[in-house]
Formats: C-alpha cells, sequence, structure tokens
C-alpha cells in the first residue's frame, strides 16, 4: 500500500430536502370579506404564519405546514391574481464544489375543492383561467418538468386536473378535498446543478377555491472531505502500517 492510494478522497451520498415553503408567499390581494388568505398553515392548523395573508377566518382543512388559499382575487375585475412561494434547496457550504445535486424529485399532497374553478373570468373559453402550476427550476433556469392543472372544462367552472396535451383543459389527476399524491415533477440533475427551486403558482379567485400543498423537495449530492483532513488520516494509516511491520 502506497502513500498515494491511502491519500485518495472518499465521497458519501448524502440528502438534503426541505419541507415547507421556505420563501415568502408573493402576491397582491383583495379583502372582500370573506375566507380570503394564502400562507402557511401553523398554530395547530387554526391560522397562518405572521405576516402571511389572513383574514381570520376558518381555513380548509389543511396539515400544519402545508402551503394554502382561497379566493386570491384582484379585486373588482374579478380575475384571478396569481399567487407564489417556493421551496428552496441549495448545496450545502460544506459540500464540494462541482459535486452537484442528482436525483431531484418533489413528492406533494396537493388539495383542491371540487367543482368551483372558473375556466374564465370574461366569457370567453380558456380565458384568464383559474389553476395551479409546480414549475422546477435548475440554476435559476426553469425545466420542461412541470404539472399545470386546470379546470376539466373550457368554458365553465369545474375540477382541477392535470393538463397532459397543454390545451389549459384538466383531463386527469384530478385533485380533491382530501388530497391525492403527485409524482410529476423528477429531474435526474447533474454534476453541474448546485441550486434547485420549486415554484408553486396559484390563481384562485372564486369564493370556494380553496387548496393546500403539502410537499418535500429532496435531491442527493456527494460530500466529499476536505483535503487537509483526508490527508491526516492517510498519515495517521501510513504510520500505523509502518509500526506494525516494525
Amino acid at each position: 500500500m502506497t502513500l498515494g492510494s491511502l491519500l485518495l478522497f472518499s465521497s458519501t451520498a448524502i440528502a438534503v430536502t426541505t419541507s415547507i415553503s421556505v420563501s415568502t408567499p408573493t402576491g397582491v390581494f383583495n379583502s372582500d370579506g370573506g375566507r380570503d388568505y394564502f400562507g402557511i398553515v401553523a398554530n395547530g392548523g387554526t391560522t397562518l404564519n405572521s405576516g402571511d395573508f389572513d383574514e381570520g377566518n376558518a381555513l380548509l382543512s389543511a396539515p400544519v405546514g402545508a402551503l394554502t388559499g382561497r379566493d386570491q382575487d384582484g379585486g373588482s375585475d374579478g380575475f384571478p391574481n396569481p399567487a407564489t412561494a417556493s421551496w428552496l434547496l441549495q448545496l450545502p457550504g460544506n459540500a464540494a464544489i462541482g459535486t452537484g445535486l442528482t436525483n431531484i424529485v418533489f413528492d406533494a399532497t396537493v388539495a383542491a375543492t371540487e367543482g368551483e374553478w372558473h375556466a374564465n373570468d370574461t366569457g370567453g373559453a380558456n380565458i384568464n383561467p383559474d389553476f395551479i402550476i409546480f414549475e422546477l427550476y435548475l440554476n435559476g433556469a426553469l425545466t420542461a418538468s412541470s404539472a399545470y392543472y386546470s379546470t376539466g372544462s373550457g368554458t365553465t367552472t369545474g375540477t382541477l386536473g392535470l393538463d397532459t396535451n397543454n390545451d389549459q383543459v384538466g383531463d386527469q389527476e384530478f385533485l380533491t378535498p382530501s388530497g391525492i399524491d403527485i409524482t410529476d415533477i423528477i429531474s435526474a440533475g447533474g454534476a453541474s446543478i448546485n441550486s434547485v427551486e420549486l415554484r408553486a403558482t396559484y390563481a384562485a379567485d372564486g369564493g370556494d377555491t380553496e387548496h393546500w400543498t403539502l410537499g418535500t423537495l429532496s435531491a442527493d449530492y456527494e460530500l466529499v472531505p476536505e483535503p487537509s483532513t483526508t490527508t491526516l488520516m492517510g498519515l495517521g494509516s501510513l504510520c500505523l502500517l509502518l509500526r506494525r511491520k516494525r
């Protein structure tokens, strides 16, 4: 055994995760006296986090930590005013540069009330529709891995379903008040990927368009020990071998 072989770096696969929306929810909302809110469920499920938009009325039965919202309109125009929050992942400070984030997965339960989401707000099909969309950004760039949920009808109110052919009409995986598991947002990542963002945007302007999302964004990376630490370990092993030979 040579000194060189003792000084080879070793790597360990480690998972990094975030299970709560960590960016401040954004959006401009109209307080119309109803149960309007958007933010993270807290305090045993009775209110949202401090600072989130919350009129203080009863919430949909969403679990603590979920991102939830209802009736997020922009005022008298009656149009949905999209609101956004994000799950964020970055390489930890002790991870060697270039190891990259791989096996990226957004594992989530998504819930929405049924039958009240608007297909349009101006009388024409698919104009200003309500929707929920999840988008994956790698190193700040939008990827093809996303999931768009729209109504199952092009002209009336309906239930949100996954749009599989980009026509703004949901056709499968219809959301329910109790929630369904979604597995549509997955990326292999790679050696050059050092930041991941899952961005969730909701356009829900109706009085009964309640929703919640409870998800975990995760990825793997290789942790490479610092050279100084590895060198000391190697020298220690070499000294032990030399003593045994004596």
